[in-house]
């Protein structure tokens, strides 16, 4: 089969991608990997055929700290590069699995009648009522108002995102009635690389599989001679840390590094 991988963001929103294309490629098919222009050289070292689309993300990080509408503002300025990449490569694919901030698929692919598939790295952020949107400070907020942060969300992505996006579906002829935005963009099921043991989400917009994680095995990197120390030095140490990702200008006090820190 020809897969299509397609997915924009950090290296955590391309990893997993890379390890599923090795694994695909193994199994004998034909992956290809549709990304911003700075992960190309990794993708090439991987064997994996690469097409660019739009900034480098290091270049859009940047501008993603800010204000919603900023945010917003810089993520259309994406959707014709996306669609202008993706538009061959989903015709002429068996299947896409679409990641993060990827926005043209979903249409491609009804134009198309290609199989499509939407790929979340973490429960946390399907959205479903029974989680508060992550990007939203969710302290204090109660239970019965989860619902209102997606909903919020959901207002914030189609009046922003989605514009672009009906005006390439009117240019080819699509329907502009498309329901809730965030379930558009989903699509028919979204897939989780996630252990499934974790990964169960309660009344999810859209209906969500448990994979185990696409994992890229590397080979293990010698390790400092201090840690080697401190680790035959007695019990085997068990570490709990939060993921965080940061950016120029991040600080903590901001909503954006609240929502990471969780």
């Amino acid at each position: 089969m020809k897969v299509l991988l397609t997915s924009f963001g950090t290296r955590g929103d391309i990893q997993p991608f890379v390890g599923l294309g090795r694994g695909l490629r193994a199994a004998g098919h034909q992956p290809t990997f549709c990304g911003p222009p700075d992960y190309a050289a990794w993708l090439e070292r991987e064997g994996i055929p690469f097409v660019p689309s739009g900034e480098a993300y290091e270049t859009l990080l940047p501008k993603l700290d800010a204000a919603p509408p900023r945010v917003f503002a810089a993520l259309r300025e994406q959707v014709a590069h996306q669609f202008a990449a993706l538009d061959g490569l989903v015709e002429e694919a068996d299947v896409v699995l679409s990641g993060s901030l990827e926005l043209a698929t979903a249409t491609l692919a009804e134009q198309h009648g290609t199989p499509r598939r939407s790929v979340m790295f973490s429960p946390c952020v399907v959205p479903a009522p029974a989680n508060v949107m992550p990007l939203m400070a969710g302290k204090g907020i109660p239970r019965f108002l989860f619902g209102l942060t997606w909903w919020l969300s959901d207002t914030g992505v189609r009046h922003s995102l989605l514009r672009p996006v009906l005006a390439e579906r009117k240019r080819r002829g699509l329907p502009l009635r498309v329901g809730r935005a965030t379930a558009f963009f989903l699509g028919e099921e979204t897939w989780i690389p996630f252990p499934a043991s974790l990964a169960a989400v309660e009344d999810p917009v859209t209906p969500v599989r448990a994979f185990g994680p696409w994992l890229l095995d590397e080979p293990e990197a010698e390790l400092p001679t201090e840690v080697a120390r401190f680790l035959d030095a007695g019990p085997p140490p068990v570490y709990l840390g939060t993921p965080r990702m940061t950016s120029p200008g991040w600080s903590p006090r901001r909503r954006g590094g609240r929502a990471c820190e969780r």
